[in-house]
């Protein structure tokens, strides 16, 4: 037996970051240090999967980090909750054994985070 016990493996992450390369490129095109300064981790389903297995994980749900709302612009919060919405149902969709996916909310817009919520559940179901 490796280093994880049987049974460990299975756990479920309900705390797994995501960081979908639009949503690193559009909060770095802000010129702000969004993250405290450290860089920013790349983010990859092989490089999840391979991290659950070492971790006796046997599901993860994800979740957007460090949120969609900057610089007051509801706009682009909106847009980026609605984008990283897509690539968590995707996600669900492509690997629904080992991933879930809980919804961005867009910041103060009700209607498009109820839309939003509604396209990742729909995930694990095509």
């Amino acid at each position: 037996m490796d280093a994880v016990s049987a049974n460990a493996r299975h756990r479920i992450d309900v705390h797994h970051h995501v960081l979908p390369p639009h949503f690193v490129s559009s909060l770095n095109g802000l010129n702000i240090p969004w993250t405290g300064g450290p860089d920013v981790p790349r983010w990859s389903h092989g490089l999840a999967r391979e991290t659950m297995e070492m971790a006796g994980i046997a599901a993860a749900v994800a979740s957007v980090s460090p949120g969609v709302y900057w610089c007051g612009d509801t706009l682009l919060a909106v847009s980026l909750a609605r984008s990283c919405n897509e690539f968590l149902a995707e996600l669900v969709r492509d690997d629904p054994h080992h991933f879930g996916g809980f919804a961005t909310g867009g910041a103060l817009n009700v209607q498009a985070d109820i839309e939003d919520a509604d396209r990742v559940g729909q995930g694990a179901d095509g």
